[in-house]
């Protein structure tokens, strides 16, 4: 369901970008900027659940006790890893 959604949101800032940049001169531009500035705020809004999700990934990979886990460990410092290049670049803040 995660990826699903992902997935169809991701597609929808590109459909939301396609749109504001087709046939630029029919349309208003506050209309072109009202579209532009949509799929901005859909591209953001998609960091913090994807951020949290990969926290959560790391964190459960690194508490699997077991002699052979089933994600080998250096896997959830990758996640943590994407996690906090992302949050900590500055046009992410």
């Amino acid at each position: 369901m995660c990826c699903s959604g992902g997935s169809a949101l991701t597609f929808m800032i590109f459909l939301v970008w396609s749109v504001a940049s087709f046939r630029p001169d029919v349309y208003a531009p506050e209309t072109i900027q009202t579209l532009n500035d949509l799929g901005w705020f859909l591209f953001l809004w998609i960091v913090p659940p994807f951020s949290l999700w990969a926290v959560a990934m790391g964190l459960a990979i690194l508490q699997d006790k077991r002699t052979t886990p089933i994600y080998p460990r250096w896997t959830a410092f990758s996640a943590s890893g994407s996690r906090s290049s992302r949050s900590s670049s500055g046009w992410w803040s």
